[in-house]
């Protein structure tokens, strides 16, 4: 035998994998790690692999035989099942079913079929069912089991065993609430379906019937460890003990229960009941810790102008960057792998840059010499913690600093001394903008002063005094001083110019911003104070005879006064692109060394001189200023589903001439920009790339000169080699994710988790980690440990596998083995007969059957039997068939269900997803159930989450239905969200009144309102805001919530923070507290008033208990307070008196 073989295992870390997803069948264990499969012998030794995918590779399950081995990967794009022989070899890919969510289960007691699991054809995303596979091929068959996550059969007898909510109990520990994993029981194999353990409040997952008991994972006393118990639920047992990290991933044969712990494998055996390690032999390249170049475009985080406006310093994948505009080489400052630098500033002499740099593990402020010639030096802040600085801006005549942090402070930072004051600090919000003066003495910045109000202040910097040049009436903030020191400019949202809804009686103010401007001399003009001129100076904007003419000292402002009509008075667009070009001396000019002359600023009465431009009123985002221009970004009003991210939409940047007092645009498609220290050079951030120019330029350029170069200004970004070392960066990440989640998680005690101690535990596990999944497995486990909802990771640089996006049909279809065509019996052998039409919104193409389109008289009972030529078969599905065919047009040969007419062709368009169609029917159905049952006197509504979606569709149903007498309210699978109390608050309107009419039927008061009985509908799957919602409307006394027990997830998150690879990890930063259980709905949910089992056999039967209990429940409240028209006699007599009393004269 080979020397590697017999070589004693004596790995360290970085030679170890960290295994996850072990499966076993007598001596051979198959786990995963580096997304692919690999092989050790049970008793522990060399480890081999078996596959080589392209994608991510999981939950791989030997069937029952011990031939074969089925597992989900992400090849082709989406998970699907896959099966190859035991030992290894080709693959065969099992589904083709595009979901975003599958993971193999298991097997059929047969080894014929693969049980996975999947949101194929849930009504919700969120929402798992099972299915089944052949293992030959064929189509996917869904068991109607409802809502389940695993299945285990009784071996050689009847009885199964499914698994509910949850598989994997590591990534929010101690979990209780309502979708904690519970365990159902079928003894008999009857479908007579009962709860397992139903006292226990903690997760139960990943059940194992195997020796007459019933294995499986839970926490419920504190850590995650096996247990085991009889079929009745009698003689629970722990059989592990494991604590800190959790026992995961739990398979077995019949003899063996394989499991993973902080990412090594072990085994309990069953007969013995004892545990060991499984040591295994680990010889891999891992090479997904190859180093490799990445796209700096991509990664982009930050960018500054050099002080004279011929360079760029840039941060992009966590790497500081600086370089010549269009000339020259690129450098690299600071170290290259392993740290992250953030927010790099030239200062002032050109030659030096600050950053934050987070080398050590602790953010910091550094200073590099541009051209790399000395090491950084770190700015000693002494006792003093910066925090996370989210905004950072240099004084133009000192090495000073301000920025801004996320503990809500604006400290001031000698770069000299590295001493650090905190100026000041809003209990509310972030500084909302940060502004040197012209010479350094003050800072202008936005200060919330409530959680919707903020102000402008003041800060005299050498002596700390505090201004208040707004008064925080409104929401002013971004502020930026004119360079000349005449105006401080800002934007306000003080606009309210109401906008009526069309279809709700509703108003909002959609466009509340303006940009303002701040005389700083009590005696100076106002901005926009016309001055009479001559029409030969009057050319429109920005002209090059302006700058001629202030260089003359004809119309030469007195500093510090406000003049208004120099407009372009530094120099027109040639000789400042002149000037940014014909020099390589970065020092500054001798004129330069006298500095600033000092601005005067008169304090008193300063908020009366605020004046508002003379601009549409619209959706503002960034403003700065050269003397003749101030610039700002104006976003569109865009549907919240419709125009995705608003935060993220490009929108226009226009400049307002202070000479021309117009306003023009500048560039289109822009995201952010910045104005230069010099005050002469733009640099602007948009669709097509970073861009540099004159800020006295009539544009940005040619819209259709994109190409890099000094005349278009685009910038090549493709100069910048971004080299990344995988393990490094996620050594840095890591330590990011840690620091972030102990500078912003809600309680500063971590709620007394040692934070310390986990990172301690977390990091020493680092370097097992070999592929960009594992690194985000660890992410999730660490920050599980603080037991709190809404700690995630999401995103991320992953491998890209190529997307063979299949069709869908918007059908249900069944193989018909038996189907024949009269005419020709031998032609066919069978089709796929289409059981089930999926009518969503019939007049929306998207929403709806591709089946269900004009002209193809296509019914149910119908079969499909060919796509684009090609037949389909018992072992080649029509969801192979449609493999890289979403939104294509395709040609289907169908024929009648009875055989009797001849096969026809029709043409139709294949949806992308089936997604929402499948939950619009679900909706339709129930609707159509209450409607039925009530004989239309109940409404129905159903609310997916609490965002605009879930608003949306609220309102889409409420629209109709709040004109019935009651309404049974669905909040069942909510994902939560914001808007609940914008929807509370519209139930809550309790009628009054009625406008009557003669043509027409009474009218409520308040609108909308709605008359009779509201039922609320919820279950363990309404979270976040759903729990809130829920929790609510009992608080409220609306009406009775039934159903299950919610999620039970209410700390809320702010995601803003991207790691350096384009990941987020959120941190619970907001938790709810209630009036009369206080913090108790996190990690419990709220109970409703009539809990309601939705057991499996509900879903064999077709039933749906809870929405069948909201009816009754909603009819017998009806009955008890019957819902009619008020008799409003005595109407008004309005006839005037036909007499007059009797005069009285005596007075």
């Amino acid at each position: 035998m080979n020397d590697v073989f017999l070589a004693p295992l004596d790995l360290q870390p970085h030679e170890q994998g960290y295994y996850r997803h072990p499966t076993v069948s007598g001596d051979r264990v198959v786990f995963v790690s580096e997304d692919d499969l690999w092989e050790v012998p049970l008793s522990g030794g060399f480890a081999r692999r078996l596959s080589g995918s392209r994608g991510q590779v999981s939950n791989p399950a030997f069937s029952p035989c011990g031939q074969w081995l089925a597992y989900t990967a992400t090849d082709e794009g989406r998970p699907e099942v896959y099966v190859m022989r035991a030992r290894g070899g080709p693959a065969r890919k099992l589904t083709f079913n595009g979901a975003s969510r599958a993971s193999v289960v298991g097997w059929s007691p047969d080894s014929e079929r693969v049980l996975f699991s999947s949101n194929l054809r849930e009504s919700f995303t969120r929402q798992l069912g099972l299915y089944e596979v052949p293992r030959q091929g064929g189509a996917t068959l869904r068991l109607p089991l409802g809502g389940a996550q695993g299945l285990s059969f009784e071996p050689s007898g009847p009885g199964r065993v499914l698994a509910r909510h949850a598989d994997d109990l590591a990534r929010w520990k101690r979990y209780r609430g309502g979708t904690a994993g519970v365990l159902w029981i079928d003894r008999q194999g009857d479908d007579q379906w009962e709860r397992l353990l139903p006292e226990i409040t903690a997760g139960l997952c990943r059940p194992l019937w195997r020796a007459g008991r019933i294995y499986f994972i839970s926490d419920y006393q504190g850590h995650g460890n096996l247990y085991s118990c009889l079929p009745s639920g009698d003689d629970l047992q722990r059989h592990t003990d494991h604590l800190g990290h959790y026992v995961r991933f739990a398979s077995a044969d019949l003899q063996t229960i394989v499991y993973t712990v902080a990412g090594e494998l072990y085994r309990f055996d069953l007969a013995t009941g004892e545990e060991h390690r499984i040591e295994v032999d680990y010889a891999s390249p891992r090479t997904h810790l190859n180093r490799r170049f990445v796209d700096a475009e991509e990664f982009l985080d930050d960018f500054s102008l050099h002080p004279r406006g011929h360079s760029l310093a840039l941060t992009t994948r966590g790497k500081a960057f600086n370089m010549g505009a269009w000339e020259g080489a690129v450098r690299q400052t600071g170290r290259e792998q392993g740290v992250r630098y953030r927010l790099a500033r030239y200062l002032n002499d050109g030659e030096r840059l600050l950053m934050v740099s987070d080398e050590g593990g602790e953010e910091r402020f550094e200073i590099h010499t541009a051209d790399g010639s000395r090491p950084a030096q770190p700015v000693d802040t002494g006792d003093f913690a910066i925090g996370r600085p989210v905004d950072l801006v240099i004084s133009p005549v000192a090495d000073v600093a301000l920025f801004a942090n996320h503990r809500h402070q604006l400290v001031h930072l000698d770069l000299g001394t590295g001493a650090c004051r905190v100026i000041d600090r809003s209990e509310y919000a972030r500084i909302q903008g940060i502004s040197f003066s012209p010479d350094g003495r003050f800072a202008a910045y936005g200060f919330f002063t409530h959680f919707s109000t903020a102000q402008i202040k003041l800060a005299e910097l050498e002596s700390g005094a505090l201004h208040e040049i707004t008064p925080g009436e409104f929401q002013d903030v971004q502020p930026a001083f004119d360079p000349a020191g005449r105006y401080l400019y800002f934007l306000s949202y003080r606009h309210f110019d109401p906008v009526y809804d069309q279809l709700f009686f509703e108003l909002s103010f959609p466009r509340g911003m303006k940009p303002c401007v701040v005389t700083l001399q009590a005696d100076a003009d106002s901005l926009f104070l016309q001055k009479p001129r001559p029409l030969s100076g009057d050319d429109g904007d920005d002209d090059e005879e302006s700058a001629s003419e202030d260089a003359t000292g004809d119309e030469t402002p007195e500093t510090g006064t406000a003049q208004g009509d120099g407009e372009d008075a530094s120099a027109s667009s040639e000789t400042a692109a002149s000037e940014a070009s014909t020099t390589d001396d970065d020092a500054p000019n001798a004129s330069d060394d006298e500095g600033p002359e000092p601005i005067r600023i008169d304090l008193e009465g300063i908020a009366k001189r605020v004046e508002v431009f003379p601009v549409r009123d619209g959706n503002y985002g960034d403003l700065a200023a050269t003397e003749e221009r101030v610039f700002w970004t104006v976003y569109p009003v865009l549907g919240a589903l419709s125009g995705g991210d608003q935060d993220e939409a490009p929108g226009v940047l226009r400049y307002f001439g202070l000479k021309s007092q117009k306003q023009k645009t500048f560039a289109r498609g822009v995201s952010t920009f910045e104005i230069g220290p010099d005050h002469k050079t733009i640099a602007l951030w948009g669709e097509e790339g970073l861009q540099v120019v004159s800020a006295s330029a009539e544009s940005a350029g040619d819209e259709d000169d994109d190409e890099p170069s000094r005349e278009s200004g685009y910038i090549d970004l493709g100069r910048l080699s971004v080299q990344v070392d995988p393990l490094q960066e996620w050594h840095q990440m890591l330590r990011e994710a840690w620091r972030l989640m102990r500078d912003h998680f809600w309680r500063e005690d971590m709620g007394g988790v040692s934070w310390d101690e986990i990172w301690q535990r977390y990091s020493g596990l680092l370097p097992r980690v070999s592929s960009r999944s594992e690194f985000s497995d660890l992410v999730w486990t660490m920050q599980g440990e603080l037991g709190t909802s809404h700690a995630y990771e999401i995103g991320g640089d992953y491998p890209r596998q190529p997307q063979y996006s299949p069709g869908f049909l918007g059908a249900s279809l069944r193989w018909d083995p038996d189907w024949r065509l009269s005419e020709e019996p031998e032609r066919f052998e069978g089709a796929y007969r289409i059981e089930r039409i999926l009518r969503g919104d019939t007049w929306d193409a998207a929403h709806s059957s591709p089946l269900a389109r004009p002209g193809l008289n296509i019914s149910e009972g119908d079969v499909v039997l060919a796509i684009n030529a090609r037949p389909v078969h018992a072992q080649q599905s029509v969801e192979e068939r449609l493999v890289n065919q979403a939104g294509q047009y395709i040609e289907l040969v169908v024929a009648a269900g009875d055989g009797q007419s001849a096969p026809r062709r029709v043409t139709t368009r294949a949806l992308r997803s089936e997604a929402e169609l499948r939950y619009r029917e679900w909706v339709n159905l129930n609707r159509t159930r209450v409607h039925e049952a009530t004989g239309g006197q109940i409404g129905y509504v159903h609310i997916p989450d609490m965002g605009p979606a879930g608003y949306a569709e609220f309102h889409r149903h409420y629209l109709s239905e709040n004109g019935r007498k009651g309404l049974i309210v669905d909040v069942r699978h909510n994902g939560g969200g914001h808007v609940s109390q914008l929807i509370l608050e519209k139930l809550a309107r309790r009628q009054v009144g009625f406008d009557l009419q003669r043509w027409g039927k009474p009218m409520a008061y308040p609108a909308e309102s709605v008359a009779g009985p509201l039922v609320a509908l919820t279950n363990e799957h309404a979270g976040s805001d759903g729990d809130i919602f829920s929790h609510t409307f009992k608080l409220m006394k609306l009406g009775p919530l039934l159903g299950k027990r919610t999620w039970g997830g209410v700390v809320g998150i702010w995601p803003r923070h991207a790691l350096v690879d384009g990941s987020v990890t959120t941190q619970p930063e907001f938790s709810f507290w209630f009036e009369d259980v206080g913090f108790a709905v996190e990690n419990w949910g709220t109970e409703p008033d009539v809990e309601v089992e939705l057991p499996p056999q509900a879903d064999l039967k077709g039933d749906d208990p809870q929405l069948q209990k909201a009816i009754e429940t909603a009819l017998h409240m009806l009955e008890a307070a019957p819902v009619q028209l008020p008799n409003f006699e005595p109407y008004p007599d309005l006839r005037a008196p036909t007499t007059l009393p009797p005069r009285d004269n005596t007075k």
